[in-house]
């Protein structure tokens, strides 16, 4: 029963979000998937959780409508401004090739990183295979551990900020190229290198949602900002992606080994685990973060210095500045009885600002990335697509964490928003200097 209620909630805060937006992909439509999905697999009991508080159903629905809330507001105020709700096309297509440029010298840049680590591994191990295969738990731990061989730090995240990029490259051409692929080829071997499937995970995240928010709603005639060529593009952009990805996800599955002996199991999930080892782990991972954030509250909700979780990766940088106090590189252990260190986002944005930033954080949240949203679907400027991609993926992953702990999304969305204000100054300056078309002659 209670696996129903929350699909019947998913799917009218998801149609909600179909109706503000005109269009299926959007953020209040994801939060309430992935969220919808997170609560059904709980209400599954196919591991036995420790049940969640009143107290924390009350702030899981609560913020679940401060995100309808903010998006509902900010598209009633985009509908009253004059031309301010509609998507505009342009007369001429933008340049891609400045764009493709931009892509590779990313891949690149993080291809340099990645070598960094190989080469350590090979100068450790003597050969990579058995460095990147045989002994994926031992680098699975030295990450944890913070202790990555060859890593170069920072340098790597730009591989994420290529992915975005590249999603809105194959938007505006509508066709896949190497250099479309290569970012997300980049990242699955990162994930590969470093045995971890959370940046496969966001990799992909950014390249769908910059393909589908740059994706036109509708055919016109005429010229448009952002048509595709071929409707096969977005097929082969799915699959082509989509194949590299998977093999990265797979490799770190097989290689890593997960545990499948797991507490409070039901007998069921034990079984479908023999013929799918991977089933039980993916389940806990989508499953268990709620009830860790139940489990949080119950253990007295301990709060951290505002904006702990937030302002990660700024505190960490003035931390190694000799200002202020750093954060922890993961996040204190909850009982599920699974052991959890993530607790959705409430969890840290609860940690951050008390009860009031479970109130204001979903809102902010979802006022700021639907505002992103309809800017990036009116204007077509790179820089603010890349914005709105980074946006969705806190929404995406709402349901875990608050993304915004990790560095590599700071630096990832820096990036890529720096590259993109360049490459929208370039294809402005393009436009302002191609010659004007001839106007026709009278007719005599």
């Amino acid at each position: 029963m209670l696996a129903l209620t929350f699909v019947v909630v998913t799917i009218l805060t998801a149609g909600a979000g179909r109706w503000l937006f005109g269009r299926w992909f959007n953020h209040l439509t994801l939060y309430s998937l992935t969220w919808g999905a997170a609560l059904f697999f709980y209400g599954l009991d196919l591991i036995h959780y420790y049940p969640i508080t009143p107290t924390a159903w009350g702030y899981i629905l609560l913020s679940w409508a401060q995100i309808l809330v903010g998006a509902a507001v900010v598209v009633a105020v985009a509908r009253r401004a004059p031309d301010r709700g509609r998507e505009a096309p342009t007369d001429s297509a933008p340049a891609t090739g400045a764009l493709a440029t931009a892509i590779l010298i990313l891949c690149a840049l993080s291809a340099v990183a990645l070598a960094s680590q190989w080469v350590a591994l090979f100068a450790r191990y003597g050969n990579l295979f058995t460095a990147l295969i045989q002994l994926a738990n031992e680098r699975y731990r030295e990450r944890i551990a913070g202790q990555v061989a060859g890593d170069i730090p920072y340098i790597g995240a730009v591989a994420f900020s290529a992915c975005a990029l590249a999603g809105v490259y194959v938007a505006r051409t509508g066709r896949v190229t190497w250099t479309a692929i290569s970012p997300l080829v980049i990242v699955a071997l990162q994930g590969i290198t470093l045995a971890g499937r959370m940046g496969i995970a966001m990799g992909t995240t950014l390249f769908v949602s910059a393909l589908l928010i740059a994706a036109p709603r509708r055919r016109a005639a005429g010229p448009r900002f952002w048509r595709p060529r071929t409707r096969a593009g977005w097929g082969l952009a799915m699959v082509g992606g989509g194949g590299a990805v998977l093999a990265g996800f797979l490799a770190v599955t097989l290689t890593r080994g997960l545990d499948i002996d797991l507490p409070g199991v039901d007998p069921a999930l034990e079984r479908l685990a023999t013929r799918l080892p991977v089933a039980a782990s993916l389940y806990s991972n989508v499953s268990a973060p709620p009830v860790a954030f139940s489990e949080y509250l119950k253990a007295g909700a301990p709060r951290r210095a505002w904006g702990s979780y937030t302002f990660a990766p700024v505190r960490r940088a003035l931390r190694r500045l000799g200002m202020g106090e750093g954060v922890p590189r993961y996040e204190e252990v909850y009982w599920t009885p699974l052991h959890s260190n993530v607790g959705t986002y409430l969890k840290n944005a609860y940690a951050d600002f008390g009860p009031a930033g479970v109130v204001l954080f979903p809102l902010l949240l979802s006022a700021v990335t639907a505002g992103l949203y309809l800017r990036t679907r009116r204007t077509g400027r790179t820089g603010t697509a890349v914005l709105t991609t980074h946006a969705f993926l806190v929404v995406i992953f709402s349901f875990n964490y608050n993304i915004m702990v990790l560095g590599t999304w700071l630096l990832s969305l820096v990036a890529g928003w720096i590259t993109g204000n360049i490459l929208d100054h370039h294809e402005g300056a393009v436009a302002t200097a191609a010659p004007a078309e001839p106007a026709e002659a009278p007719a005599s």
